[in-house]
């Protein structure tokens, strides 16, 4: 396994394993208003870009299995 800071080519794969986070524990954690603003700023292209300019309070990393 190796840990690596996350590429734009990363993006799609984060963007949906965090919407689906957010569908999955939503309903007991947010409102629909919440999880709709946070699945909007968490769509492929924002994660593209916030890995582009790496401009986020927490920095995106990856999980690779050899």
């Amino acid at each position: 396994m190796k840990i690596r800071k996350a590429r734009k080519e990363d993006a799609r794969k984060i963007s949906y394993l965090i919407r689906k986070n957010i569908d999955e524990i939503k309903e007991n954690k947010y409102t629909r208003k919440e999880a709709a603003a946070w699945k909007k700023d968490n769509t492929s292209k924002a994660i593209e870009e916030k890995i582009k300019t790496r401009v986020t309070t927490v920095t995106r990393i990856c999980c690779e299995v050899n």
